[in-house]
């Protein structure tokens, strides 16, 4: 059965096309993940390079996934690794049925899900180590009745070759539960990365998405989230700092199906050097879901000659008994601002870094994990300074501009 499987998903990869939207096929990201077979990687070697990282995060990880495999874990929640076989035939069915061709790469390459599922609060943090030839990982989060399950996940990469890093998420939130997902890629300029959501909202629950991408040379991030109950609530929290030459294509699609749901998506993005972004972001609201609310809020920045970013905001009203607004915005760096600070004494360059810190403060304050919020921070100091990819060799946040909201 499961080779069987595996077959039948790498066929749907293959087939399939990249964009199954009309209205956004003009605007995507083509790439292709390599056809390898999947490979058990080395249990111990992971041990070093985990310590180097966590002395210089000053961060200890609950679990650790090594290239597609959990070798460490000292979460005391329900965390359990499942092999494909043993998983829900019709949850694979459906995503399969999602014509999303990177989900279908998803099932034809992992070798096990794994499950985290609470009936009380909890946070847990997660390193996703790549070091070779990765497999992509299948994560299911659950939260139980009434449950607040936090999930701060940082994604690493140092392969010194060509590797794929895919994480594909489904997440249930139950009656009256939370659950916060935060996800932080820092990989390397060889690596070419993947993610997706597919959530669902149950009655007075809500779901929280956080994506932080500043890694890897290519990157593909899609997010299916549905407020399914009634009183439900979706957050989706999107920041993306491109620099040399990547390529980054995000979409982010929410459905309203009941009465009195909330559905708020906001991206901020800046694209330096050469890099490109694709930002799209499409709302439902679907027939009987009155008193609903759902916005939009895209806005970027772009500061190279050759960067450029394309906003894509959209939705689809069948109730005329809601709230429903969207609003994108792009230009180059303010100079204005720039000259300003310049007239203060302040350099062209820490100008441009404080205003670009400044840009994605309030969507950094939104997220909980404070160890994420630092490296964040770091990172765009690096980064806009001309570091490279991956985490800074030191973690300094003296030149970031905070707003009371992100205060550390």
């Amino acid at each position: 059965m499961r080779d069987e499987f595996r077959k039948e998903a790498a066929l749907l990869y293959k087939q399939m096309p990249y964009e199954s939207n009309e209205l956004y096929k003009k605007y995507q990201l083509l790439f292709e993940l390599p056809d390898r077979e999947v490979k058990r990687p080395d249990s111990e070697s992971w041990k070093q390079k985990v310590k180097e990282l966590a002395d210089r995060l000053n961060l200890k990880f609950d679990i650790v996934v090594h290239n597609g495999i959990v070798v460490h874990s000292l979460s005391k929640n329900a965390l359990r690794q499942l092999d494909i076989e043993a998983m829900d035939d019709k949850s694979i069915t459906e995503v399969l049925r999602s014509r999303d061709k990177f989900a279908a790469y998803a099932y034809a390459k992992s070798e096990v899900a794994i499950e985290l599922g609470s009936d009380a609060d909890c946070v847990v943090d997660i390193l996703f180590l790549n070091t070779s030839e990765s497999l992509p990982v299948l994560f299911n989060i659950r939260a139980r009745d009434g449950a607040r399950v936090t999930v701060n996940e940082l994604f690493f990469a140092d392969a010194d070759k060509d590797t794929v890093c895919g994480c594909m998420h489904d997440i249930t939130a139950a009656s009256g539960s939370e659950i916060e997902l935060t996800m932080l890629h820092l990989e390397d300029k060889d690596s070419d990365v993947f993610t997706i959501i597919n959530g669902r909202a149950e009655e007075r629950s809500s779901i929280r998405t956080n994506l932080i991408s500043m890694g890897g040379r290519k990157v593909r991030h899609r997010s299916k989230i549905v407020a399914a109950g009634k009183e439900s609530r979706i957050f989706t929290n999107d920041v993306v700092l491109g620099f040399d030459s990547q390529k980054v294509d995000i979409e982010t699609d929410t459905t309203s199906k009941n009465v009195h749901t909330e559905s708020i998506s906001n991206t901020r993005a800046i694209m330096l050097g050469s890099a490109a972004g694709i930002i799209k972001s499409f709302a439902k609201i679907e027939k009987g879901s009155k008193g609903s609310v759902s916005k939009i809020n895209e806005h970027g920045i772009v500061d190279g000659e050759d960067s450029y970013i394309y906003l894509i905001p959209d939705m689809s009203i069948d109730e005329s008994d809601v709230v429903a607004t969207h609003a994108g915005a792009a230009a180059p760096i303010d100079k204005e601002k720039i000259f300003y600070m310049q007239s203060r004494g302040v350099d062209e360059r820490l100008a441009k870094l404080l205003v670009m810190t400044g840009f994605l403060s309030e969507s950094l304050g939104r997220i909980s994990s404070e160890w994420v919020k630092r490296i964040t921070y770091s990172s765009i100091v690096d980064k806009v300074k001309g570091g490279g990819f991956g985490v800074p060799e030191k973690i300094d946040i003296s030149d970031a501009w905070i707003s009371e909201k992100g205060t550390l």
